[in-house]
């Protein structure tokens, strides 16, 4: 074998275990996406681990901003199980979740609020992608955790005009409703941007990998 196809032999295996890994990591992804609808949160208030401090940090945070604490879930995702807690705003016109996050990654707050007529807004802190379709309108607060209250708030004011009143949220009953209504009525649609972003990098290294095998099988 000469050397340009030993050194050949040698690129395609690195980069097929990398590729390897990175197909495992997709069809999780893909899993995680397409069992949105049919996935529900649990209420495991009673069992549920203590928060990390990021995370106690975050609900402590919206304690001061008129929101209480009514509860712990738990997501059963492909990736593992995911902790959400919960809280109801004080005049329970919303309710937010604040997730646990990886060490190093920024806590993910996101405050909710919906009508009888299937009408939902959603706001996401610090990041998210934002996505608006008839029914649903999400945006992201990239300011501190005040702005993205304020700016709730004031979202949910300006639909009462051609909405009413929305759903009250005072107890886990009441968010494990209105989760359940979400996911069958969006069914996961908001979250594509983020699944695209997440499979290109194993789309592009798949690419380069046959192209590279078709290169390297074309070799004297």
């Amino acid at each position: 074998m000469s050397v340009e196809r030993l050194i050949g032999a040698g690129l395609l295996a690195v980069t097929g275990l990398i590729l390897a890994r990175l197909l495992v990591r997709a069809v999780r992804v893909l899993q995680t996406y397409s069992g949105t609808s049919k996935r529900r949160q649990e209420d495991v208030t009673a069992s549920a681990p203590e928060p990390e401090p990021d995370t106690a940090e975050r609900v402590a945070s919206l304690g001061t901003l008129g929101y209480r604490q009514i509860g712990t879930t738990q997501t059963v995702l492909p990736i593992g199980v995911q902790y959400g807690r919960i809280m109801a705003a004080t005049d329970e016109a919303s309710y937010a979740i604040v997730v646990d996050a990886p060490q190093g990654v920024p806590v993910l707050a996101a405050i909710y609020s919906s009508w009888p007529d299937g009408t939902w807004i959603g706001t996401m802190h610090p990041s998210g992608d934002p996505h608006q379709r008839p029914g649903l309108e999400l945006s992201v607060s990239s300011g501190s955790l005040e702005d993205a209250v304020a700016g709730h708030r004031a979202a949910i004011e300006r639909l009462r005009l051609a909405h009413g009143h929305p759903r009250p949220i005072a107890r886990m009953a009441d968010v494990l409703a209105l989760d359940a209504d979400y996911r069958q009525r969006f069914g996961g649609r908001e979250l594509r941007p983020l699944v695209v972003r997440a499979l290109a990098p194993t789309v592009a290294l798949l690419v380069l990998w046959v192209i590279s095998l078709c290169v390297f099988l074309t070799m004297p």
